[in-house]
């Protein structure tokens, strides 16, 4: 059952957060090479605000994925506060790095593409590879995953609640 909600309103972070652009033909390259409904990952740590591998690792107001055609899909942490808390300086410790520690993986996702996850840059990250490190701690993840597979295996973890999706009709 789909749960609708308001991304602006959540205050029990971190939350994951899940995207998907609908017209974009990036995105469905992604969705359509790992089988699945998401193309994007990234954590809300402060309020309103999406922590995501884009260009660097940065933040970016959450409105920016507010809009027709974006599909958004929330996760909370079954995690104690202390957790909760490592997970957030995880965050603000790699967001506080110079730029060039913060770029994106572009030879990894070409290693995604050519089904060789291995082919990668040690010292760069793509979306769901930096969420996985960055939840380490709290939940132990396989390797290079995509972010269709991490919404998979958060579904089926005991670990994770479902929160809820938005999207404009």
């Amino acid at each position: 059952m789909v749960r609708y909600i308001n991304p602006l309103e959540l205050t029990d972070l971190p939350v994951i957060m899940l995207t998907d652009n609908l017209r974009s033909f990036i995105s469905w390259g992604i969705r359509k090479h790992t089988h699945g409904n998401y193309s994007h990952i990234g954590l809300i740590v402060h309020p309103k605000m999406f922590a995501s591998q884009l260009t660097t690792f940065r933040e970016v107001p959450v409105e920016k994925y507010m809009k027709k055609y974006y599909r958004l899909k929330f996760y909370g942490l079954k995690a104690n506060e202390e957790t909760k808390q490592l997970i957030i300086q995880r965050v603000e410790k790699i967001l506080s790095l110079p730029f060039y520690k913060r770029i994106y993986d572009y030879l990894g996702i070409l290693g995604q593409f050519l089904r060789f996850r291995k082919l990668q840059n040690p010292f760069a990250y793509y979306c769901s590879e930096i969420i996985t490190d960055i939840l380490e701690p709290f939940h132990k993840f396989p390797p290079r995953r995509t972010p269709s597979e991490l919404n998979r295996l958060m579904a089926n973890s005991p670990k994770f609640k479902y929160l809820g999706h938005f999207f404009i009709d």
